[in-house]
């Protein structure tokens, strides 16, 4: 088996073009062309088709991309055990990570990770909530920061319980306050952000109150929002380390009844054996009581 033709397969499959592919990959694109032509001719049938959107797999490619993942994850492993037993450690690592984590966390924890296994790379994938968990679950994150309950098969480590906050802007009507009613979003302009989930699904399912916020705006990133906030445009939450050190034309609140989420470190059964997960796994949390004195 030529392992190198199911990774230019894969990587076409999930960048929809060969271009991409070959960048991804640093390859030549007639190099990756010629990488999956030589493994359909192989198997006996075509992998991929061209659509409007750019390149798909075909009914058969797309049952053979769980099994693919898996065999090059069990290459990977299999090199970082092999590197292991020679006193090294390296490889590839797949993050999949919530917005708050990957940019409050990841930035400290991979700068501090990379200094004691500079030979490990890291693939940081950034989405919601969902979007983490379907990634652990088809196999393209090795290990996952998720909200409990996770639901994924496999370890699920708690690492800290973080608050959702009101921001508003600091003239506000109820500024002064100790607490800002979840009952009042609906009397609110509401600035959606639109890295996280739904703001009704946010407080929801964090609150198990049916609230709708009544929203005005859409904020691409966390920031933005807090930017609209301080120009009096409406209000937002936001998740309490997103906020450390917010001053300045907003006023952050706690909400009453309080909500909030725990944040935990999914590792898929999957990706338990791989050396590289387990550093990881055991550094994040190294580096978490390091950084909260716990």
């Amino acid at each position: 088996m030529d392992i190198e033709k199911y990774r230019a397969f894969l990587a076409v499959a999930e960048c929809g073009s060969f271009t991409a592919a070959s960048k991804k990959l640093g390859l030549t694109q007639s190099g990756v062309s010629h990488a999956v032509s030589s493994l359909e001719k192989e198997l006996g049938f075509p992998l991929l088709r061209r659509s409007r959107g750019g390149i798909r797999p075909t009914e058969e490619g797309e049952k053979l991309l769980s099994p693919v993942k898996n065999v090059l994850r069990g290459c990977e492993e299999l090199c970082q055990t092999t590197a292991g037993i020679r006193g090294l450690s390296l490889g590839t690592i797949r993050v999949g990570a919530f917005t708050s984590v990957s940019v409050c966390w990841m930035p400290g924890i991979i700068n501090e990770f990379r200094e004691r296994y500079p030979a490990v790379e890291f693939r940081l994938l950034t989405g919601n909530r969902l979007e983490v968990k379907n990634w652990l679950q088809d196999g393209s994150a090795d290990v996952g920061f998720v909200t409990l309950p996770c639901g994924v098969d496999g370890a699920c480590i708690p690492l800290r319980a973080e608050r959702l906050l009101a921001v508003l802007p600091e003239n506000h009507r109820l500024s002064g306050y100790p607490y800002f009613p979840i009952s009042e979003f609906p009397n609110e302009d509401y600035i959606s952000v639109a890295a996280f989930s739904a703001p009704t699904d946010t407080i929801q399912s964090f609150s198990g109150i049916s609230v709708r916020p009544s929203i005005k705006y859409t904020a691409g990133d966390p920031y933005a929002a807090v930017a609209m906030v301080r120009n009096g445009l409406g209000i937002t939450i936001l998740p309490e380390m997103l906020l450390e050190g917010c001053s300045g034309g907003v006023e952050v609140m706690e909400l009453a009844p309080k909500i909030g989420f725990t944040i935990a470190l999914a590792v898929p059964k999957a990706a338990s054996g791989s050396p590289v997960v387990q550093k990881f796994t055991e550094f994040v949390r190294e580096w978490l009581g390091r950084k909260y004195h716990t």
